[in-house]
Order: structure tokens, then C-alpha cells, then sequence
């Protein structure tokens, strides 16, 4: 993966809906790199996002398919972001090195 993703590219590869992906960034959830289509003849704004944004992206989408609510999904990846540990009960959640990550 590299580069930046328009809203219908980062829904493909994040394996998400657009409903989802609008939801998180009203919320708050996760942060676009937005970019004003007024430059280029249009009227609006228009939504792309960067590496570390489309890994929550993914990251969320595993979240909710399990069943996972989008706050608790998005606090448990802050405190991973912050740490690469978290323990919940028995169990400890680790972010793996950036060689081992399975982005695309």
C-alpha cells in the first residue's frame, strides 16, 4: 500500500461500506487528509487518505466484522498506537513490527 486513497478506493481495500467509512470520519474515528476540489473547477471537498489512516481503516473493519463497537474499536487502537501492548484481562494485544504487517 502507498500513496493516498479516495473515500471509493479506501472502502476496497479496507473492506468496509461507504455508510461505515462516513459514520468513523463524522465521529471522528479516523482522519482524512481532505483536500478542497474547488482548484479544479468544483465546489466541494473531496476526502483521500494517507497510509497510517487507511491501517485504521482496516484495523476498524476487522473490529466491527467481529462485532466490535466503532468508540471501543477506535480507544483500542489508540492505546495500541500508544504503547504496541494493551492488556485486556488475560489476554495482551501487540502491534506487529512494520516487517511483519500484513498491509496491502
Amino acid at each position: 500500500m502507498s500513496g493516498l486513497y479516495a473515500s471509493g478506493a479506501a472502502i476496497k481495500v479496507a473492506g468496509i461500506s461507504y455508510r461505515q467509512l462516513d459514520y468513523w470520519v463524522t465521529q471522528g474515528y479516523v482522519d482524512p487528509a481532505t483536500f478542497s476540489d474547488v482548484a479544479r473547477g468544483g465546489t466541494g471537498n473531496y476526502r483521500v487518505f494517507d497510509e497510517d489512516a487507511m491501517r485504521r481503516l482496516r484495523d476498524m473493519g476487522a473490529m466491527a466484522s467481529v462485532g466490535m463497537r466503532p468508540a471501543d474499536a477506535s480507544a483500542l487502537i489508540d492505546a495500541i498506537d500508544s504503547t504496541d501492548r494493551v492488556h485486556i484481562g488475560p489476554f495482551v494485544i501487540e502491534r506487529a513490527p512494520a516487517d511483519e504487517r500484513n498491509d496491502r
